[in-house]
């Protein structure tokens, strides 16, 4: 009896998902001809024709329909259990949550890829987004609002081999989280992360609320390639290492006070002294600006001192003394990455006023070659099998020049922008790809068929899994309109009244289900085919 009252309480709930399961219309299916050619035009508008490649797609409502069917198999898969209340109570609240704040914002993308006289390719890519959530804190957070030039360039040096500039808003998306706990957790639960929150304050030696409210919408991430010294990469089968520019690194955030060059330096005073070690921190002076590096060099296979510094209104984190100070001189000179002539070459025909950009230099393209034929030589090296896989992308390392990418995003009302010039197209990358060889192509065909079969298996267990707890529900819900107890007898027809279509589905891999009295699950003749 207490299994019949349980599933009694379940099933109004399974019934209900089962029936949106089964019927939810698809926005993207009802949208009208003039309003999917409305989206193309918008969407090709902002790409450019007559190149190698022009994809136009219309995704209007594919992301809520997609984030629809997860929350279902999660709703389905939590029940009615007790335990499982405040999870169902997150779930239910969900999708208004996520519409709210504009993940469901983005109804179209296109992409273009044009060739330059020059050998190399203009590329486009845009997300077409709902208007009004072009301000909202997801995408503040993500990237900004306005466009303007990065003040954070300015601190990579002339060696910068990559580069990557945000306008994001990071305490947009702080917020974001902050808000998503209290509207979506229990309270228990929201009590119990901002407990969590309060009790860092103590570790880091201020409030985080703080420490993220300090940040600016400005930063940089670069990796700097020397051109004086190199280290060794071992190789696996013991041979000769492989020998590339020293590395560092070097990243700066815009900030509105001291607070957290403040806190780290006072955490650094305030940790436990070791007896016969040098002292914590090395200074260094650049002008009024005071370079701490940490004498604790970290484990790395290049040498690696952390190093943190506050220039003016940015701090600046580096993974040695040299890439900060030299980061400052960049800054105050104007000698750094900015003022090359391949850096200036490379944006000549993109803003510079922007929410985000990324470099990434031909040198560094020769380099990742140079890794990756290496390594595709060690595989080679090791079978045929690893060889036939790693041809085609020897051959598009080895096509034209090196692998080098400018671009910037601008997040504009009507959507995301991403424009660009690279090495690579389209052509090149579909070229490329082992399934345009047919050696690869019977190869890869061996290896997937098995795996394809048994996940069309998989698929087909879990669609009639699924169609057994639907029969179930209606079975449950029946015997409840009919005051019917455990053990009686089902009326198939009876139940079919509660299943859309009024008939029971069908097994997709061909079995027969037989309903069961009431209180016993249903069953389907194909093996594996169960209820647990």
């Amino acid at each position: 009896m207490k299994k019949a009252a349980a599933r009694r309480l379940v099933c109004p709930f399974l019934f209900a998902v089962a029936l949106a399961l089964a019927g939810a219309p698809s926005r993207a299916q009802t949208a009208a001809p003039s309003a999917s050619k409305a989206q193309f035009d918008k969407i090709v508008t902002r790409l450019d024709q007559g190149g190698d490649i022009l994809v136009v797609a219309n995704i209007q409502g594919v992301i809520e329909e997609s984030v629809g069917s997860l929350i279902n198999m999660m709703e389905l898969g939590a029940g009615s259990r007790p335990e499982n209340a405040a999870f169902a109570e997150l779930l239910r609240k969900l999708p208004s949550f996520l519409q709210a704040n504009g993940f469901y914002a983005v109804d179209g993308l296109g992409y273009s890829s044009v060739p330059r006289a020059d050998g190399l390719h203009k590329v486009k890519l845009f997300l077409s987004r709902d208007a009004s959530a072009s301000a909202l804190p997801l995408w503040r957070g993500l990237m900004g609002v306005e466009q303007r030039e990065s003040a954070a360039l300015r601190f990579a040096p002339p060696d910068t081999a990559l580069a990557r500039t945000s306008a994001a808003e990071l305490k947009q998306l702080w917020a974001l989280t902050r808000a998503a706990v209290r509207e979506l957790a229990s309270p228990e639960a929201a009590a119990q992360f901002s407990k969590s929150i309060d009790g860092l304050t103590p570790v880091l030696g201020t409030p985080l609320d703080a420490l993220i409210d300090s940040l600016g919408a400005d930063m940089l991430f670069s990796v700097q390639l020397s051109r004086e010294t190199t280290f060794a990469i071992p190789s696996p089968e013991g041979g000769e290492p492989t020998r590339i520019p020293t590395p560092s690194v070097l990243i700066a955030v815009a900030v509105t006070n001291t607070l957290l060059a403040d806190t780290i330096e006072q955490k650094i005073k305030t940790a436990p002294a070791k007896p016969d070690q040098p002292a914590p921190v090395t200074e260094t002076r650049i002008g009024a600006t005071v370079v701490r590096t940490l004498n604790a060099p970290a484990p790395a296979p290049f040498p690696v001192q952390p190093t943190f510094a506050q220039h003016k209104n940015f701090f600046l984190f580096g993974s040695t003394t040299d890439a900060v100070v030299r980061g400052i001189k960049s800054f105050e000179g104007g000698s750094g990455l900015v003022a090359s002539a391949e850096f200036k070459t490379a944006f000549e025909d993109l803003p510079m006023a922007n929410n985000a950009l990324l470099y990434l230099s031909p040198r560094l393209g020769e380099l990742l070659r140079e890794l990756q034929k290496n390594a595709i030589e060690r595989s080679g090296a090791r079978g045929t099998t690893g060889a036939a896989v790693a041809m085609p992308l020897q051959r598009l390392l080895e096509k034209g020049r090196p692998l080098s990418i400018s671009a910037v995003v601008m997040n504009w009302k009507s959507g995301v922008v991403v424009q660009g010039v690279t090495s690579l197209d389209g052509r090149h990358l579909i070229a490329a790809s082992p399934f345009t060889s047919p050696a690869a192509v019977g190869m890869l065909a061996a290896m997937a068929i098995p795996s394809f079969v048994k996940a069309r298996g998989t698929s087909r267990q879990n669609a009639c899994i699924n169609n057994l707890r639907m029969i179930d529900a209606a079975k449950e819900q029946w015997a409840l309109e009919n005051n019917k107890v455990e053990g009686e007898e089902a009326s198939l027809q009876g139940i079919c009244e509660y299943i859309k279509g009024n008939a029971l589905p069908l097994c997709p891999a061909g079995g027969t289900y037989t309903v069961g009295a009431i209180g016993a699950n249903p069953t389907c003749s194909h093996p594996g085919h169960a209820l647990r």
